[in-house]
């Protein structure tokens, strides 16, 4: 008799669960859309630019999604000097072929790292040209980070 309730009840849950799928789904499983078809998201041109603003509280957006080959730009807009760099603090390697030992080297204008100082008014680029997820921080203030996705 213990049985046949534990059985009742294990069907009736999956009737449940089934049911409650179908109620919810119409019947049908969702599929889902490439990117390139949604229209929810804005679409930018490879090659494009997005802005970073450095403000006295840190990056703002701290987070961005870019394709390869956009540009992020830094622009200071605080009261202190920034330097914007890869991850991770102090040696910036973690963007492949970046580190600070590349500063003021041919290889500097290939690498994620500014090399200097940027003043308040003043901004600097870099072109991602390899896909991931690429960690960077204010090598004054390696506190203040963000990351740039590169679909």
């Amino acid at each position: 008799m213990k049985n046949t309730k534990v059985i009742v009840i294990a069907v009736l849950f999956i009737l449940v669960l089934v049911g409650g799928w179908k109620l919810l789904s119409n019947g049908q499983v969702p599929v889902p859309v490439p990117a390139s078809q949604d229209t929810n998201l804005p679409q930018q041109e490879v090659g494009s630019e997005v802005q970073i603003k450095y403000t006295d509280q840190g990056f703002s957006p701290a987070i961005v999604n870019i394709k390869k080959g956009d540009a992020v730009v830094w622009k200071n807009e605080s009261a202190k000097d920034m330097w914007p760099a890869s991850a991770l603090h102090p040696t910036h390697t973690v963007y492949p072929g970046s580190s600070i030992q590349k500063c003021n080297t041919a290889e500097q204008p290939n690498i994620f790292d500014a090399c200097a100082l940027v003043a308040p008014g003043s901004s600097w680029s870099f072109e991602f040209l390899q896909q991931g997820s690429w960690k960077f921080h204010n090598h004054l203030f390696p506190t203040e980070f963000g990351t740039v996705n590169v679909e």
